[in-house]
Order: C-alpha cells, then structure tokens, then sequence
C-alpha cells in the first residue's frame, strides 16, 4: 500500500512446497473463508470514495497441473472455492501465488484478514 496515498499496489507472495505425492486421484480445493479480506470492524465509509475490502486471487501448480484459480473477490462473509480434479497419481512441486491488484481507490484503515485453505481430498 502507498502510505501517502493509501492506494494498494499491485503485489504478489508465493508459497512453494518441493515435493507433495499422492498415489491416488484427487481433488484439490482452494477456499475463502471470507470471500475476500475486509475490516472485521466494519468501519463507516463515504460508497464509492473508499475502499473497505481487498479482493485476491490465488493461482496455483502442482506438478504439471495447473489448479483452477481462487478468486476471492465477493462481498465480505462470502465464503468462496475453486475446484480442481486430478485424475490420478500426482508427484512433484506445489506453489500457490497470492495476488492483490492495485487500487484506483483509497483504502480505509484497520486490519484486513481472510483465511485460506487448500485441501486436498483423496478418495481410494
């Protein structure tokens, strides 16, 4: 975030595991809690002049699988979740990337939080 102007800029984050395997078909699942990161305070805001959420998408890989994307960008409570299935046995690298886009709009101040899990269910 610009602390001048407190627009967001564009920023990504990656998270990397070297090897994950499973012998079985499965299906990978990534989930928002929230739908999005919000200000659990729910502060007051001037619509359209602020913003009070902070959509992200998470892409992702495993293996040669490319995952269907999370893209948490609903209204706030809004749980959310992609789905990918894998055929069969799977083994190599898992990386997620984390991207937040920049802003044409301030953000209004406080903590933003969502929780975000990736599952993956195995059913032999």
């Amino acid at each position: 975030m610009n602390p001048t102007t407190a627009l967001l800029n564009a920023a990504n984050a990656v998270w990397a595991a070297d090897a994950m395997c499973n012998n079985f078909a499965t299906q990978a699942t990534l989930a928002s809690q929230s739908g999005t990161m919000f200000n659990a305070a729910l502060p007051t805001i001037v619509a359209g002049a602020f913003l009070s959420k902070v959509d992200y998408n998470v892409t992702g890989n495993w293996a040669s699988v490319v995952l269907v994307p999370l893209l948490a960008n609903q209204p706030p409570n809004t749980p959310t979740q992609a789905s990918t299935p894998i055929g069969g046995a799977i083994n190599g690298p898992l990386q997620l990337t984390f991207a937040v886009p920049a802003s044409g709009l301030p953000l209004v101040a406080g903590n933003y939080t969502d929780v975000m899990t990736l599952t993956l269910f195995t059913n032999p």
